[in-house]
């Protein structure tokens, strides 16, 4: 069941680890005292993109809440995680995320990346046709015609053709 609004045209997804949806939802902890509220749950659940982030917070308690005091603390974290990813927890990328993993790729840290460089970042991406995605990445990106994505103007198009393509995170 499908309880996310993902881009049309998805071609890919990049799994999140248990790690780090936990941070996801603690992040939402706003008092820091290590229990999720209902509405602090339901804040998490609508920056995942739940269609109803009220109901999902509710449903989300009465499956993690096991000492019945209507709060997720850290030791029933894990099954609040657990609720999350039966539901098919996916993200659509950011283009700050999308920014962050083609910077990654530059294994030469020179601030430019090649096409082979592009080609990997599209492949752990998940694209089905990472050479084509490159080919239109750079035919999108590339304004001075070098072979190469320069960090700035350049990456910035990259990133938003890369954006337009509905990459997710699951």
């Amino acid at each position: 069941m499908r309880w996310l609004n993902v881009a049309k045209g998805a071609t890919g997804s990049v799994n999140f680890t248990e790690e780090q949806l936990k941070k996801i939802f603690m992040q939402f902890d706003e008092n820091r005292d290590n229990l999720l509220s209902k509405d602090e749950i339901k804040k998490a659940f609508n920056y995942l993109g739940a269609m109803i982030p009220e109901f999902r917070a509710s449903r989300g308690i009465k499956k993690a809440d096991t000492n019945g005091d209507g709060m997720v603390d850290l030791s029933e974290l894990n099954d609040l995680i657990s609720y999350a990813f039966k539901l098919g927890a996916s993200v659509t990328l950011s283009e700050h995320q999308l920014r962050e993993i083609f910077m990654q790729f530059d294994e030469d840290h020179d601030n430019v990346l090649s096409k082979e460089e592009v080609r990997k970042a599209f492949t752990y991406l998940g694209s089905r046709i990472p050479e084509f995605r490159t080919l239109r990445g750079f035919n999108h990106a590339d304004a001075n015609g070098n072979g190469q994505i320069e960090f700035g103007d350049e990456l910035d198009k990259l990133v938003k053709y890369a954006f337009k393509l509905g990459y997710t995170v699951m």
